[in-house]
């Protein structure tokens, strides 16, 4: 499987320890130009340490390649729809390489991206998919839903939801 994440999944992945699962998850992880823009040199600019190692993560993983985008048509216009750059950056992309998987924790980009038949998932999903393939276990799983709460990366509906998910794969 092959994906595409936005700045706040990274970011949120960083800050909570967890971007090894991503790696673990995914053959081949894709950072949007303006992705990486965001959640890089924007964030090396406001001295944010997550920046940073973000930086060296992307430099150091063979499976993380920051793309370009291909086809720039349009990209204005999309901006207008999905708000952020970020979020259109990545539906670009995954719209333009329906092979992978975009990847966001902001509820109103998945719910466009899903109405423009892009293949997306949440990004506490990506802990579910883990736990399912075995890379974790259900205490990990648990404790890495609690870490990603505690900076805003998903709520406590979802991890109510999600610990039923994987309750119901264990049976």
């Amino acid at each position: 499987m092959k994906a595409i994440p936005d700045s706040c999944t990274l970011i949120y992945l960083i800050k909570t320890g967890l971007l090894d699962i991503l790696l673990k998850i995914f053959d081949e992880i894709w950072v949007g130009e303006i992705v990486y823009f965001e959640s890089v040199e924007k964030g090396k600019e406001e001295q944010k340490s997550d920046a940073l190692i973000l930086e060296r993560r992307i430099e150091e993983s063979s499976g993380i390649e920051v793309k370009e985008l291909e086809d720039r048509r349009n990209y204005e216009k999309e901006k207008l729809y999905f708000v952020g750059p970020g979020e259109t950056n990545v539906y670009k992309l995954a719209s333009q390489n329906r092979s992978f998987v975009a990847i966001t924790s902001d509820r109103v980009a998945y719910k466009k991206f899903v109405r423009r038949g892009v293949n997306v998932i949440r990004s506490d999903e990506i802990l579910l998919g883990a736990f399912k393939r075995g890379i974790i276990s259900f205490e990990e799983f648990t404790n890495s839903l609690i870490r990603l709460r505690s900076v805003g990366g998903t709520t406590e509906e979802r991890i109510a939801f999600l610990i039923k998910k994987a309750l119901e794969v264990s049976k």
